[in-house]
């Protein structure tokens, strides 16, 4: 069996897709900074209220920024159920308002669930919706009816604002994601150019190198 080829040059990691751009520490500090100010509109702390960002990807989906780990957790809980209200938010583009997770029936898992982690309402806000990525933001709040129509006023607001700057974030993973596609098919054709071996000499090649 022919040995491994690893070492020879042309050989190593072929690109990978560009989730950096999504993990960036930029992108998390940003949407900390924006949802700390709409948090303080609509006294979220005060309230008890927290929140988590979620993307979904290639997928997969998972939290990229929170308040709290708390909502942390509440936001991985949310996201390990096959449907819940950020799926319906992104589904429909459209905000979602549970006002009393203990007597919604839509999604009777995902509630008791979230019960767990000391959610009693909560209101999933879509910010994009991609083809290549969506995100959302959750605010969880400890008491049922928690959100009301002044929160949703602000929510708007809030989305109108942030969801530019996150769709310019898709776009350039988008780039880097073509750019690395590109990369790998290169990295492809080095590795055919090597299994080949050396190019068949011509005739004319052959019977000069006879006369040597």
């Amino acid at each position: 069996m022919a040995a491994e080829p690893t070492g020879q040059v042309g050989w190593g990691p072929l690109p990978v897709p560009p989730e950096p751009v999504f993990d960036s520490k930029d992108v998390e500090d940003y949407l900390q900074e924006e949802t700390r100010d709409f948090m303080r509109d609509i006294n979220g702390d005060r309230r008890g209220i927290g929140w988590a960002a979620t993307l979904f990807r290639l997928g997969a989906s998972r939290t990229i920024a929170a308040s709290t780990d708390q909502a942390r957790q509440a936001d991985r809980e949310q996201c390990s159920f096959a449907d819940g209200p950020v799926m319906e938010a992104l589904r429909n583009n459209a905000f979602v308002l549970v006002s009393d997770l203990a007597r919604d029936r839509r999604w009777p898992g995902y509630a008791s669930a979230a019960s767990a982690h000391g959610v009693q309402s909560l209101l999933a806000v879509p910010l994009v919706s991609e083809e290549s990525a969506s995100a959302a933001i959750n605010l969880y709040a400890p008491l049922p009816h928690a959100f009301t129509s002044d929160d949703l006023l602000s929510a708007a607001a809030y989305v109108r604002h942030v969801a530019r700057a996150l769709r310019v974030v898709v776009r350039i993973a988008e780039r880097a994601e073509a750019a690395a596609g590109a990369a790998v098919v290169h990295g492809s054709l080095v590795l055919v150019d090597l299994g080949a071996g050396p190019a068949p000499l011509s005739a004319s090649s052959e019977r000069a190198s006879g006369r040597r």
